[in-house]
């Protein structure tokens, strides 16, 4: 059976390019993991809608290993499993998201 999500917070914001707006979502596992996932994109963009552990996406961003400029392929491990060609595309997405909610 699979855990359910609850969203405690929905926010819409520019993608990268500025072209279309994103919506995404927060929300908690089990009352006290914080998850993220794309809900929906204006431009018409692939992405992935699965909740993604914000636990995951901190470790990668403070990894010592990633220089300067954060590339798609730092999530590969976040993302194993998943198409290669949407890969690059949802990550990107994510990454325009998470900027905002850190600015």
């Amino acid at each position: 059976m699979e855990e359910e999500v609850r969203v405690v917070k929905s926010v819409i914001c520019d993608s990268v390019s500025g072209k279309s707006k994103l919506t995404y979502e927060f929300g908690v596992l089990d009352g006290k993991e914080l998850q993220f996932r794309i809900t929906k994109n204006s431009g018409g963009g692939m992405f992935c809608k699965d909740w993604v552990s914000m636990e995951a996406v901190l470790a990668v961003l403070v990894d010592p290993s990633v220089k300067e400029g954060i590339a798609a392929t730092a999530f590969k491990s976040i993302f194993a499993g998943r198409s290669i060609n949407s890969r690059p595309c949802e990550i990107h997405f994510q990454l325009a998201v998470r900027a905002h909610a850190i600015a």
